[in-house]
């Protein structure tokens, strides 16, 4: 059965998260409770992959701009961040 995860996000340019392999990201990113989260249908029967997620401030480079996939854009405290979820290639 599919359900919708939540995933939080830490303020940092690169990290990793699990999800279930074929997750289906939606494309938003917002704050709860002082918490950058996205959130992705998926299928807890499947195996766990490590997914890359990128934010980008606002005014920072972009040099690896045709790897990434746009999720959402969330503002917290002054910061900006543009997150973006790297494609395997």
């Amino acid at each position: 059965m599919k359900t919708i995860w939540k995933f939080e996000l830490e303020i940092v340019d690169e990290q990793v998260i699990k999800m279930p392999v074929g997750a289906l990201l939606l494309q938003t990113a917002q704050i709860q409770n002082i918490t950058p989260v996205i959130w992705a249908i998926c299928d807890s029967l499947y195996k766990m992959e490590e997914v890359t997620i990128i934010t980008i401030g606002t005014g920072n480079p972009i040099d690896i701009l045709e790897e990434l996939m746009y999720l959402g854009t969330y503002q917290l405290r002054g910061f900006v961040g543009h997150v973006f979820v790297k494609k395997i290639i």
